[in-house]
């Protein structure tokens, strides 16, 4: 009688056809295993490989929260779809870290000499993925597979085989060498600590050589920074159609519409108008239909989780960028208002005056919103910045703006500082004059100054109270509405967390700027304030014309 060992080389030499496809080895369910979600149902073991998986560590208490490992739709996609570089814009658990953990245990279990790493944003979460998910799976193989490639270095960041095989975490990595690398939550890197993200990208990434497999992936945290750049890009590639080198990347979206699951029964379902109104933008956009199920799953989802569905389950890169909120001030104002339909086409009404608020900088950005005020309504109609530019352009971009409107100017207000501002430096000398008043000598421009609250939080909360009320021009405002939705927190690199004020960067001149207009609301309100002209008045004999 044959022995068991036997018994399992003769299945194995059976298979051997098998084993010997990469595909199969990841898809079967035979060889890898995972922790089973609580939401999925345990699966049986496929095809007839069932060997014996003792000398397992670590095991669970129930041992149903073990499962094959079988590649989900977003797994596969990635599979199939792979390049040398790539990146992977995506919603929250779709498992594309497990897959990235399979597959590189994989790599180095049947190819000898294979250099692996994994850059995760902080050292805990890197040594939880190399124990959780690449060990933990390494652990549950046929022990056939395991006797015949054993580890020899087993630590807390370093996996390496008798095949010369290794596999190495952390938050930064200078290998001689890598074949494989795989960067979680770059996007999270990028943000919180600035200094690793430039050791990815001048350290770790160019030890892959031209042929290296690079899967770069993270949910979106804004639309600005390195991860954000390289997207945009890749996309504009992917747009043109032209082929891909081996050192461009290879763009990938996972939106949450694709997953199979995410549909619930639409017979009592109830669609409020905000979610009718955003799933038309969809199809528009996307050119693609949503089933009532989808829909309704939508409803249901959003519901719970509020101003989080969009950075959760993005429908578009667009929207996966814009939804990041974490230290935003006013992501949920911005939300509100668009799924209310007051960030919209705002049309300009020449009967009444246009109101600019300003916040002014001397050798950097000026800006300005500009506003009307119907019965009680206030609306955004326009925006404008430029960066160390001198009074004459700003006036003449606004006299402009008014001809072509057909409007009149009303109140020119600036911040609490414009009175000991410095006086903007032009041809000749004279007295020394603030801001406010060389503008009031020079040009006859009477600027209104608004008052400060008792602190920057008191002026934020203020300024997130008006955008729930406040109508804005989609369009004409386009660029003041991206830099109000970035306005955020300063990031404290020692404590690794917010601080409890706003961040100095490119961002902040329009919210000053809208500073100004809330806390002149408050101030002045239907009052007056500064100088009334009609666009012919500013046309006129215009003294600022050698100033422009």
């Amino acid at each position: 009688m044959a022995s068991a060992t036997q018994a399992v080389d003769a299945r194995l030499a059976g298979l051997a056809a098998d084993v010997a496809n990469p595909w199969w080895r990841l898809s079967s369910g035979a060889l890898y295993s995972i922790t089973r979600k609580p939401d999925t149902l345990p699966a049986p073991l496929s095809s007839g490989l069932q060997l014996p998986t003792t000398d397992i560590e670590d095991a669970p208490p129930d041992p149903a929260m073990v499962i094959p490992f079988r590649p989900n739709w977003a797994q596969r996609m990635l599979y199939f779809d792979l390049h040398y570089r790539n990146l992977v814009l995506k919603a929250r658990q779709l498992g594309i870290t497990t897959f990235w953990a399979v597959f590189a245990l994989d790599r180095c279990m049947f190819n000898s000499n294979t250099q692996a790493g994994l850059i995760a944003d902080t050292l805990p979460n890197a040594t939880k993925i190399l124990r959780q998910k690449v060990r933990f799976a390494y652990m549950r193989m046929p022990i056939e597979f395991r006797r015949i490639n054993p580890l020899v270095v087993d630590s807390a960041t370093v996996l390496e085989w008798a095949n010369g095989s290794r596999l190495e975490v952390g938050v930064s990595l200078r290998s001689d060498s890598l074949h494989l690398l795989h960067v979680s939550e770059f996007a999270k890197i990028v943000t919180d600590s600035p200094l690793r993200a430039q050791e990815v990208v001048t350290g770790a990434l160019p030890t892959l050589g031209q042929y290296g497999l690079a899967l770069i992936e993270s949910t979106g945290r804004g639309a600005e920074g390195t991860f954000f750049e390289w997207c945009q890009e890749a996309r504009q590639l992917q747009a043109s159609g032209a082929p891909l080198s081996p050192l461009q990347y290879r763009f990938l979206f996972l939106p949450w519409w694709q997953h199979p699951s995410y549909v619930v029964s639409a017979e009592h379902a109830v669609i409020p108008p905000p979610i009718v109104e955003y799933f038309r933008k969809l199809r528009a956009e996307t050119g693609r239909e949503f089933s009532r199920e989808q829909v309704a799953w939508y409803t249901q989802t959003s519901a719970t989780l509020g101003g989080l569905m969009r950075r959760e389950h993005p429908s578009t890169p667009d929207e996966a960028f814009a939804a990041s909120d974490e230290g935003i001030y006013f992501s949920r104002e911005l939300l509100e208002a668009r799924e209310q339909g007051r960030i919209t086409s705002v049309p300009i009404d020449p009967s009444y005056p246009v109101h600019t608020w300003w916040d002014i900088g001397v050798r950097d950005y000026t800006s300005i919103w500009f506003t009307q005020t119907v019965g009680r309504e206030v609306r955004c109609v326009d925006y404008y910045e430029a960066f160390n530019e001198r009074f004459g352009h700003y006036f003449e971009v606004i006299r402009k703006r008014a001809v072509v409107g057909k409007y009149r100017v009303g109140r020119w207000v600036g911040p609490h500082d414009i009175a000991s501002r410095p006086r903007m430096q032009v041809a000749g000398s004279g007295p020394v004059l603030s801001f406010r008043e060389e503008i009031q000598e020079r040009y006859g421009l009477e600027f209104a100054v608004v008052p400060r609250a008792k602190s920057v939080q008191d002026e934020i909360e203020l300024m997130a109270g008006f955008l729930r009320t406040v109508l804005i021009d989609e369009s004409r405002c386009a660029v003041g509405l991206q830099h109000l939705s970035r306005f955020g927190r300063k990031w404290d690199q020692v404590a690794g967390k917010y601080k409890n004020e706003p961040a100095d960067n490119e961002h902040a001149h329009a919210a000053d700027a809208f500073r100004t207009l809330v806390m002149g609301q408050r101030r002045y309100g239907q009052q007056g304030g500064g100088s009334d002209l009609t666009a012919a008045e500013m046309g006129a004999g215009n003294p600022w014309a050698s100033f422009v």
